[in-house]
C-alpha cells in the first residue's frame, strides 16, 4: 500500500478518535455508499481508516467514560508525584508508588480533598458522555416509576369527559398514589429494586474493566522498566567478557 494513503488512515484515524461524534456521522454516510454500490461497510472502512467502525467506538468510549473523583484527581496531579519521589530516598516503582500516593491521600484534611473534589466536577460537567452517563445512573424510586406507568396516566385521562391538562392528570395520579394500599405499591417498589439492580451490575462490571485496565498498564510499565534493567545487565556482561578476552590476548602477546 502506498506510503501517503497509510499516513492520511492513520491521520483520519486519530481525527476521528478525538472526535467521537464524527465516528458516527462517518459510518452513516459508509453505510449509505455501501447500500448504493457493491462494496460492504467493512471493506469502505478499510478505506478510509486502519481501524473498524466497532475498535473506534471502543476506543473513544474507554477514553470518555469514566466520571472523575477526587482522588483520581489528586493521583494524577504532577506536583504530589514529583513531590513523593523526592521524599523518598530510592527510585520507587508503580507499585510502590501507588501505595504512598493513597497514604498521601487518606492523610488530608476534609478541606484539601475539596479542591480536587471541585477540580473532578469540573472536568465531568465538561464531560457530555460522563454527564448522560450519571442522568442514565440515577436510582429509580417507586414513585416516579408510577407516573411513568402510560397505562395509569391513559386511565385518568379518560376519566373525564373534559380534555384535561398534564398538571391536572398528575394532581389526579398523585392522589390516587397517597390512597394506594402497600400491596398496590408493591409492584412499583419490584420494578425500581429490579432497574436499580441492573444499572449497578452495569457500572460494576465497567468499574471492574476499568481496573483490570489500570493494572494491565501497571504491568506492562514494570515488564519493561524490568526488561530494561535485564537488558542493562546482558549489556553490562559483555562488555565484561570483551575487556577480560582483551586482557587475555595481551597477556599471550607479552608471553610470546
Amino acid at each position: 500500500m502506498n506510503s501517503n494513503v497509510t499516513q492520511n488512515k492513520m491521520a483520519l484515524t486519530k481525527q476521528l478518535q478525538t472526535n467521537p461524534d464524527f465516528i458516527d456521522i462517518m459510518n452513516q454516510a459508509i453505510s449509505l455508499f455501501s447500500e448504493n454500490t457493491d462494496k460492504s461497510t467493512e471493506e469502505l472502512w478499510n478505506l478510509v481508516s486502519e481501524k473498524s467502525f466497532d475498535e473506534l467506538k471502543k476506543s473513544t468510549h474507554k477514553k470518555n467514560k469514566r466520571a472523575k473523583t477526587a482522588y483520581s484527581m489528586f493521583s494524577s496531579d504532577k506536583t504530589v508525584r514529583d513531590n513523593i519521589k523526592n521524599e523518598s530516598s530510592e527510585e520507587l516503582t508503580l507499585g510502590q508508588m501507588s501505595k504512598l500516593v493513597s497514604e498521601k491521600w487518606k492523610s488530608l484534611s476534609e478541606e484539601e480533598k475539596k479542591v480536587y473534589e471541585k477540580m473532578a466536577n469540573d472536568k465531568n460537567e465538561s464531560n457530555p458522555i460522563v454527564q448522560n452517563k450519571q442522568k442514565k445512573t440515577k436510582k429509580k424510586t417507586s414513585y416516579n416509576l408510577y407516573l411513568a406507568d402510560k397505562d395509569v396516566r391513559e386511565k385518568h385521562k379518560n376519566s373525564s369527559k373534559e380534555k384535561l391538562s398534564m398538571m391536572e392528570i398528575n394532581k389526579l395520579m398523585i392522589a390516587e398514589w397517597k390512597t394506594m394500599s402497600d400491596k398496590d405499591k408493591q409492584k412499583y417498589v419490584n420494578l425500581a429494586d429490579k432497574l436499580n439492580s441492573e444499572v449497578n451490575e452495569e457500572v460494576n462490571e465497567e468499574v471492574n474493566e476499568e481496573v483490570n485496565e489500570e493494572i494491565k498498564e501497571e504491568i506492562k510499565e514494570e515488564i519493561k522498566e524490568e526488561i530494561k534493567e535485564e537488558v542493562k545487565e546482558e549489556v553490562k556482561e559483555e562488555v565484561k567478557v570483551k575487556e577480560e578476552d582483551k586482557k587475555v590476548k595481551k597477556k599471550k602477546v607479552v608471553k610470546k
